[in-house]
């Protein structure tokens, strides 16, 4: 697909600030398709001029001017936010095209799929590769928490983490993504419901704010989800249903059978239900007896951090 002289669907502000000609292919074939959403689906593509393969996302901008206007408003946040991203445990932006109505935003490709696509064809997770994904699930977290401007990722889940070989994973799908302001760490900005019901943490279904611990959340989510082959609630088939459970019930989830204490008491520690008392994803990557193997795990560092 060739680029055309044509206004860009983004607006400049997006084009200026994060694309380079050098960071995605300016001829490039579609390939197979890897999965589809809402608004658009994700295939993999060929650079016709390298022969690398990618993974683009194509959103298609239909609808009335004011549904256009705000998703182009989402596009531009999510390709902001990956654009400034460099980790080891997060999916790479390569760029971005458009053609008539529709924009492909172009990442690295994932050649063993995702968790969730793992689960699906292999059964649930033992606990000692749970522990490993999540771990680096951890690390990636950390890095997008600690930015300048943290960046809360809003979506994790399974589906959302990939799997590279030799079992790297990396967080993918900044499509509900928003930095923090930190000046006010619980605004208006961060009190809509964004995520998926299963995964979604109580503060985030009562749209009571949320911020970065609500990431923590998920991440308990879905290491049940690994070690069940299920997510979190799932006895309950109306989705409605489970978010009220998540919001209005005291009692935890089912925990995994057969694993260590120190497995469950990470998940344990990840769904408490006031974000204060949920430990940061740094603090769990470093300290965490589950995660580092060790027995003299200092206490959790809790508190208001959004």
């Amino acid at each position: 697909m060739d680029g055309e002289a044509q206004q860009h669907p983004l607006g400049p502000s997006v084009t200026a600030s994060v694309e380079r000609p050098d960071m995605y292919p300016v001829r490039w074939k579609a390939g197979r398709q890897l999965g589809a959403g809402a608004f658009g689906r994700v295939f993999e593509g060929m650079n016709e001029e390298t022969g690398d393969f990618l993974a683009v996302k194509e959103v298609q901008m239909y609808g009335s001017n004011k549904e256009i206007e705000e998703r182009a408003k989402a596009l531009e946040r999510e390709i902001s936010i990956m654009a400034r991203l460099r980790h080891p445990n997060i999916v790479r932006y390569l760029g971005c095209d458009h053609k008539g109505d529709k924009v492909f935003i172009f990442m690295e490709i994932a050649p063993k799929g995702s968790v969730a696509s793992v689960i699906a064809a292999y059964g649930k997770l033992s606990e000692g590769v749970s522990r490993k994904y999540c771990e680096q699930m951890l690390k990636g977290l950390a890095y997008l928490h600690g930015q300048e401007q943290p960046v809360i990722h809003r979506d994790i889940k399974g589906a959302n983490v990939l799997i590279w070989d030799s079992g790297v994973v990396k967080l993918a799908d900044f499509g509900a993504s928003k930095r923090l302001n930190q000046l006010s760490t619980m605004s208006r900005e961060n009190k809509s419901m964004i995520g998926t019901p299963y995964w979604m943490a109580p503060e985030v279904i009562r749209e009571s704010g949320h911020g970065r611990k609500a990431d923590i959340w998920s991440v308990g989510c879905t290491c049940i989800e690994m070690l069940t082959g299920r997510p979190p609630w799932s006895e309950f088939d109306n989705p409605i249903t489970a978010l009220f459970q998540i919001a209005s019930a005291s009692r935890l989830p089912a925990m995994p059978e057969g694993v260590s204490p120190e497995c469950t008491a990470l998940i344990t520690l990840c769904l408490g239900r006031e974000p204060s008392s949920r430990p940061s994803a740094q603090h769990l990557v470093s300290s965490h007896p589950w995660i580092t193997g060790r027995g003299d795990a200092s206490p959790a560092v809790v508190g208001p951090e959004g």
